[in-house]
């Protein structure tokens, strides 16, 4: 492949991968967080930490699927990297004790239909297709990555604004 042709599909990559950043910014349950009343906020984190608690899996059917051995190696390296002191499970159960829900409440609550649609539709993401490490790889960035981290940092936003949440550094 050419340089300027790659250059070309990278900068078509990201023109898409903006355009769902913008739609997830549209989203309406996240352009109304700050009058969600708090309950249904707290209900709303808590079907987050399903999410998040499938990230590992994930990555792990890709990285058990991938033929390019450097796709491998990556998604391996970004699953290592999430366990070196602590993760993002971790950061999001301490975090909903700060905002004052109770372990106990965090850890029995249960995915909701929905949420558990939204889990399968991310493994759907990671299903064996044609041109797999290229879908994989895209999913991967995009599902897993990319859109879960600007979801988390309006989140934060409103976080920090309710219950005066500091981030660290």
């Amino acid at each position: 492949m050419h340089k300027p042709l790659i250059n070309q599909t990278i900068a078509e990559l990201d023109l898409v991968e903006n355009g769902l950043i913008s739609q997830l910014e549209q989203h309406p349950v996240l352009r109304s967080l700050n009058t969600l009343p708090e309950e249904e906020l707290e209900d709303l984190l808590l079907q987050k930490r399903w999410v998040s608690l499938h990230f590992t899996s994930f990555y792990d059917l890709a990285i058990c699927a991938f033929n390019d051995e450097n796709a491998r190696s990556i998604a391996k390296e970004i699953v290592r990297e999430e366990y070196l002191q602590s993760n993002h499970r971790e950061d999001l159960v301490n975090d909903l004790i700060r905002c004052g829900l109770s372990r106990e409440r965090i850890v029995s609550v249960k995915p909701s239909l929905e949420t558990q649609r939204t889990i399968a539709q991310l493994y759907q993401l990671v299903e064996w297709k044609d041109h797999y490490d290229l879908r994989a790889a895209l999913a991967l960035r995009i599902a897993g990555e990319v859109l879960p981290g600007e979801e988390n940092q309006i989140i934060l936003k409103e976080l920090e604004r309710r219950y005066q949440l500091v981030r660290e550094q």
